[in-house]
C-alpha cells in the first residue's frame, strides 16, 4: 500500500480562474457569478482591465465573498519604490499580488521580499509569453531558478509556453507552487504545476458549474496517466 501511495502525487482544488470582465456574456455581474463556482476552484486572478472597474468597494466585496480562496491582483509590480507604496493597503482586497520575475531577479530581491512580508500580501512571481519569446526557455530557466532559490514556498505564474521550466522549478525549489496558464486540462499538473489557470469565458456558459466539473474530469483523466491524483 505504501509503495502504491508513493507513486501518486495527490492534489485537490487545482483550478484558478482569471477574471478580466465586469459582466459575463449573459449580462451577469462577475461578483455574483463567482459565488456559484467558488467551491470548485482554488482561487482567482483579477486582471488589470477589471481592477479599476470593480474599484475599492467591488474588490473588497469580492474578497469577502471568496473568503479563504486565493485572490491574486495581477499588477505585475516592479522594483520601483512607487510600485510598492501602499502594498499593505491591498491586503483588504487580495491575499496575493503578481510581481515581475525581473524584479525578483534584481539585486533588490531581498528588500522586495521584506516589503511583501510586512504587507501581509503574498508575491506571485509572474513570467509572460513575451519573456519566453525574448529569452528562450534555456535562458529563462538559467535566470529564474537562481532568482527564486532561497524563497520560502514561492508562487510562480507561468504561461503554457514555459511549461518546460516547471519540473526544474519544483525539483530545485522546495515548496514551489506553480500556476500555469494556457495548457490543456491535466497537462500542467503532469508537468509538475500545482494549479492550472482557466479563463473567465467559463462563466459565459449556460451551466458554469457543469462546465468546470467537465474540466476537472478531463484533468483527472489526463493527470492519472502521469501519476497525479485529484481528490
Amino acid at each position: 500500500m505504501d509503495d502504491e501511495k508513493a507513486r501518486w502525487r495527490e492534489v485537490d482544488l487545482t483550478l484558478v480562474m482569471k477574471l478580466a470582465r465586469r459582466r459575463t456574456a449573459r449580462g451577469r455581474d462577475v461578483e455574483s457569478e463567482v459565488l456559484g463556482v467558488r467551491q470548485l476552484l482554488a482561487g482567482f486572478i483579477v486582471k488589470p482591465p477589471l481592477i479599476p472597474l470593480l474599484g475599492a468597494h467591488g474588490l473588497s466585496r469580492l474578497r469577502e465573498a471568496l473568503q479563504d480562496k486565493l485572490v491574486v491582483l495581477d499588477l505585475k509590480v516592479d522594483d520601483d519604490p512607487e510600485d510598492l507604496e501602499g502594498l499593505a493597503d491591498l491586503a483588504g482586497y487580495a491575499n496575493a499580488v503578481t510581481i515581475s520575475w525581473r524584479a525578483i531577479a534584481s539585486p533588490r530581491r531581498d528588500q522586495l521580499v521584506k516589503v511583501f512580508e510586512r504587507s501581509g500580501v503574498r508575491p506571485v512571481i509572474a513570467v509572460t509569453n513575451s519573456d519566453v519569446t525574448l529569452m528562450g526557455l534555456d535562458e529563462l530557466r538559467g535566470t529564474l531558478i537562481p532568482a527564486v532559490k532561497g524563497l520560502t514556498s514561492p508562487m510562480i505564474l507561468l504561461p503554457g509556453s514555459a511549461k518546460g521550466v516547471v519540473k526544474d522549478l519544483v525539483s530545485t525549489i522546495p515548496g514551489a507552487l506553480v500556476l500555469i496558464d494556457g495548457v490543456r486540462p491535466g497537462e500542467g499538473l503532469c508537468a509538475g504545476a500545482r494549479y492550472e489557470v482557466i479563463g473567465q469565458n467559463v462563466l459565459d456558459a449556460e451551466d458554469p458549474v457543469g462546465h468546470i466539473r467537465m474540466t476537472i474530469y478531463a484533468q483527472k483523466r489526463a493527470a492519472e496517466e502521469c501519476g497525479v491524483r485529484i481528490s
